[in-house]
């Protein structure tokens, strides 16, 4: 979720709990200019502690995303070191076996499409 549509929630946010402490008021029959202050108050801390909530998941995501990317360089150079030690004689054997782990590793450190789902469609030209 961009920045803009996570702002736009946090307004959404704010706007309901306005509207939703508004309206118990007036069932209630408490209707004063401070307590309309207050709830004003109150929207605004929904929003804002939203939108805090949505930006620090968002860069524990990307920090996750880093030690993936972290472990999977480690992976990977553990490969090639076995790759490297290996006798003459089973050097193709061993490259083969290397591949195919590389391409396992990757596909385990891969990150998930779901995250962000449209900047993986395929688009096709004149659709």
């Amino acid at each position: 979720m961009s920045r803009s549509k996570t702002l736009a929630a946090a307004a959404l946010w704010a706007l309901l709990m306005w509207f939703t402490s508004i309206a118990m008021d007036y069932r209630a029959g408490n209707k004063t200019p401070a307590r309309d202050a207050m709830h004003a108050a109150f929207a605004v801390g929904v929003g804002v502690g939203y939108w805090f909530l949505r930006m620090r998941s968002r860069k524990q995501q990307a920090h996750r995303q880093i030690i993936d990317y972290f472990n999977l360089r480690e992976d990977i150079r553990l490969i090639i070191a076995d790759v490297l030690r290996a006798p003459d004689e089973e050097l193709l054997r061993e490259l083969q076996k290397a591949s195919k782990r590389i391409e396992k590793v990757i596909v385990k450190y891969q990150p998930k499409l779901e995250v962000f789902p449209e900047r993986f469609k395929l688009r096709v030209h004149g659709s």
